[in-house]
């Protein structure tokens, strides 16, 4: 069976919490984030990154896609904020605070800083 396409829509703007990893957003270090959900973000979408409905960093996804959380790599890791820890380590944190198993399928979206509030595709 051949999948069809997603349809085709225009980039939007959403907000994302990112209450475990602020640090790692405001020291713009962290640019991929695990999800539960995440099906709903397509490339070119904007993402207001914020902790506690207050706004720390305006976000350019620049990919999205699915993966095991096993599946993560050490380049993975360093890329979610948490260089020097293993990816056993991340899964390990993963599970505790999203309560899921390092078996389920997760979204990987990939994101770059959007520095100037003109380079925000509105």
């Amino acid at each position: 069976m051949t999948r069809r396409p997603r349809p085709t829509r225009d980039p939007k703007t959403m907000r994302m919490a990112f209450s475990l990893t602020p640090d790692q957003i405001r020291n713009r270090i962290k640019t991929e984030t695990r999800r539960r959900r995440g099906g709903h973000v397509r490339p070119g979408d904007t993402l207001i990154a914020h902790v506690k409905g207050t706004e720390i960093a305006r976000l350019l996804v620049t990919g999205v896609h699915r993966e095991e959380l096993r599946a993560i790599s050490p380049a993975g890791v360093q890329a979610e904020g948490f260089p020097g820890e293993t990816p056993q380590t991340f899964i390990d944190m993963f599970c505790l605070h999203m309560k899921c198993t390092p078996r389920e399928s997760i979204y990987v979206i990939r994101f770059c800083y959007l520095e100037h509030p003109e380079d925000i595709p509105f």
